[in-house]
């Protein structure tokens, strides 16, 4: 990472923890004044010194590598249920925002972090939405956007025919967010073509899924037309093109059935590009 946040970064440590406590050098005289590691929490112990930390005093980030970090699969932090994991961010949030003097502004941070939490760890679809529902603001961050589309790829990618589960998720995204006003239909539209992207990459790793793969770029496209910029999306949009060409090319070679017009001068110009 060659870039990161600096200076007062306390409410973008709200939003998620994003420090590991082996990169970390902070002067004793700092950690005397907010206290070290708080021994009465079971999880997130470094998340809640960090907010501590940075609530009184700004950070340097300085870009590096200094240490390797191993996730271990059988490891206790991947072995945790996601109801403890979410249960342990709730009580390091709620123990930070305490610090926060009441004003419009806090109220506002405050609703915006505890909804991350909820919409982070909800246990089903359904809460899902409901979160999205009552906070249809946290729409604009990015965090929410990778929160929503990593439900709604979870279900569609391993369905049957995952643009139909998809498009059906994605339209019970957009009925529970006001999209009234440019501002918040560009959000929407956001959301709902990261969704679609991320429902692209997954499926052009397969050769069976190239056209479906296509189409949910397409859709990725349609929302926000600004994707099409993103090579990866342009190449998987091309890639589905060509296979749906090979596949009706090999239907007419099979069935032996004469191809229409237009078909039968891209053969023929397919062919003289090979010749060529």
């Amino acid at each position: 990472m060659s870039r990161a946040r600096s200076g007062w970064v306390f409410k973008s440590l709200l939003m998620g923890n994003f420090m590991t406590v082996h990169s970390v050098l902070v002067r004793r005289e700092a950690l005397e004044k907010t206290g070290y590691f708080d021994e009465r929490l079971s999880s997130h112990e470094d998340w809640d010194m960090w907010l501590r930390l940075s609530f009184h005093f700004p950070f340097l980030f300085l870009p590096g590598v200094v240490a390797v970090y191993n996730v271990a699969p059988d490891g206790l932090w991947l072995g945790t249920r996601v109801e403890a994991e979410g249960e342990g961010c709730t009580r390091v949030i709620e123990k930070a925002l305490q610090m926060l003097a009441e004003s419009p502004a806090s109220a506002e941070l405050k609703r915006t972090a505890r909804a991350r939490v909820a919409l982070a760890y909800a246990s089903t679809w359904a809460k899902e939405l409901a979160v999205l529902q009552a906070h249809p603001n946290i729409a604009r961050h990015n965090w929410a956007q990778r929160y929503v589309s990593r439900w709604v790829c979870k279900q569609a990618l391993t369905a049957p025919s995952p643009i139909s589960i998809a498009r059906e998720l994605c339209g019970q995204v957009k009925s529970v967010i006001p999209h009234r006003g440019l501002r918040a239909r560009w959000w929407i539209g956001k959301m709902l073509a990261e969704i679609w992207a991320e429902i692209a990459r997954s499926l052009a790793g397969s050769e069976a899924r190239k056209q479906d793969a296509a189409q949910a770029a397409t859709y990725a496209v349609a929302q926000l037309p600004s994707y099409i910029m993103q090579v990866a999306l342009a190449r998987i949009i091309v890639q589905g093109v060509l296979s749906r060409f090979n596949a009706r090319l090999a239907t007419f070679k099979t069935s032996g059935a004469k191809p229409s017009r237009a078909l039968a001068r891209a053969i023929q110009a397919k062919r003289r590009t090979r010749n060529g």
